[in-house]
């Protein structure tokens, strides 16, 4: 028997790995993973609230879940939100469960040490009390430091991050790592490489950019905890606008 065939005759059997995020589009993160893992011959679940982003990038190598999940603090659904992860577990019963943004993350890991998921993988891509104040700031500090508890392992995607976690929440220093020099997933070189000149000069025109302006670039939602407002006033500054900078967003 191959080695590759050992690998997929174990994993039938037993090896099973969950993935999960707060909403559909978010899982986009574990694209390429997700395939990769498939190859190795591993059980693949991908769970989040429900969209069809999953089901595009996934379709033939994970089994799809819905879960229900609000960004925000909301605790009856959350509640519910929990029963149904607990449910989901109980039925899969994964060998990892690996949990990333703030709502997922959080039911993910209490449902998981309910069911005693003997491997949980928390890969931390902020702080959702950041950006608050009052009492809601002190609620997620409190959702923040129960997430981290019930991981296993915790991944942050940059090594600043690292550092903020582990100013914010100092119970968990030395206990959280950077993969490489942090990253939520790798980047696709042949898919991202640089556009040429000509490709360039075309999606400036496209797009009623000067041909020789600096564009700064934002690629996310555009909100006040995502910087948003910090980015408008560095537009908005006298220095930027003797620079000639143009800004250029994608996303909600």
């Amino acid at each position: 028997m191959s080695s590759k065939t050992r690998r997929a005759t174990r994993a039938g059997a037993q090896d099973v790995i969950l993935l999960a995020s707060t909403i559909d589009m978010s899982n986009i993160f574990y694209e390429g993973i997700v395939q990769e893992l498939h190859s190795r011959g591993w059980g693949i679940h991908v769970v989040s609230s429900p969209g069809p982003t999953s089901e595009r990038l996934f379709r033939g190598v994970a089994q799809i879940h819905a879960v229900q999940m609000e960004r925000g603090l909301s605790p009856l659904r959350d509640i519910k939100s929990l029963a149904r992860w607990v449910k989901l577990l109980a039925r899969i019963r994964p060998q990892v469960l690996v949990i990333g943004t703030p709502k997922a993350s959080m039911l993910g890991g209490l449902a998981a040490r309910i069911m005693r998921i003997p491997h949980i993988v928390y890969v931390v891509h902020g702080l959702r009390a950041q950006e608050t104040s009052g009492l809601l700031t002190v609620i997620l500090r409190i959702v923040e430091r129960l997430t981290l508890h019930s991981a296993h392992r915790i991944l942050a995607v940059s090594d600043s991050l690292r550092r903020e976690v582990e100013r914010v929440h100092p119970r968990f220093q030395n206990r959280i790592e950077v993969l490489g020099f942090g990253s939520i997933n790798g980047v696709d070189l042949r898919r991202f490489s640089p556009a040429n000149s000509a490709q360039q000069t075309t999606a400036r025109q496209r797009l009623g950019l000067p041909a020789e302006s600096f564009v700064v670039g934002f690629v996310g939602r555009f909100s006040r905890d995502k910087g948003g407002d910090f980015l408008l006033n560095l537009m908005r500054d006298e220095a930027s606008q003797e620079l000639g900078l143009h800004l250029m967003v994608v996303g909600d």
